[in-house]
């Protein structure tokens, strides 16, 4: 694989798997732009961080996020809400404190809905600068949602809450 702080392409395991993290300041406050449209990244649990109080929630073990079931439901809240991506950002460890000074990468991607299954895992274990704790997969907070802002989830390492509009 070979990896640019901002986009991700292989062929190795003939499948395509595509994946796009922010690339400056201006995409990464485009990111937190939309994130804050369906959550509240100040709110912890047990109080529920999402904007909206209609939906459907479901909990899940934290660990869950980076499997492929976790990877397939996504997908599926993608297509039924017509969103052509989804993204992910990280709340927590401190983004400007840890991945942006120190790293110098911005803690968050979006991938194409048709591509969630094979990229997903790719995204979130994703080592900028080759730092293993860099990677989405060890951050203790984040959310995801689709482009539409009619769907959420939010990661949190002591609880796991999903809300679907």
């Amino acid at each position: 694989m070979f990896a640019g702080s901002h986009q991700c392409l292989t062929d190795t395991r003939a499948v395509r798997m595509t994946y796009t993290f922010a690339r400056d300041r201006s995409e990464y406050g485009a990111f937190l732009t939309r994130m804050w449209q369906v959550i509240d990244p100040g709110t912890r649990l047990p109080a529920g961080p999402f904007r909206s109080e209609l939906g459907q929630v479901d909990v899940c073990e934290y660990n869950e996020f980076s499997d492929d079931d976790f990877a397939k439901a996504l997908e599926v809240l993608g297509r039924v809400h017509g969103d052509e991506s989804i993204s992910l950002v990280v709340v927590d460890p401190d983004p400007e404190e840890y991945h942006i000074r120190d790293l110098g990468h911005f803690p968050c991607f979006s991938v194409p809905t048709g591509d969630i299954g094979s990229s997903y895992w790719e995204a979130v274990s994703y080592e900028p600068q080759g730092d293993p704790g860099g990677a989405v997969l060890y951050a203790d907070t984040f959310a995801i949602f689709g482009e539409s802002g009619s769907w959420a989830v939010w990661g949190q390492r002591d609880g796991f809450v999903a809300r679907v509009s």
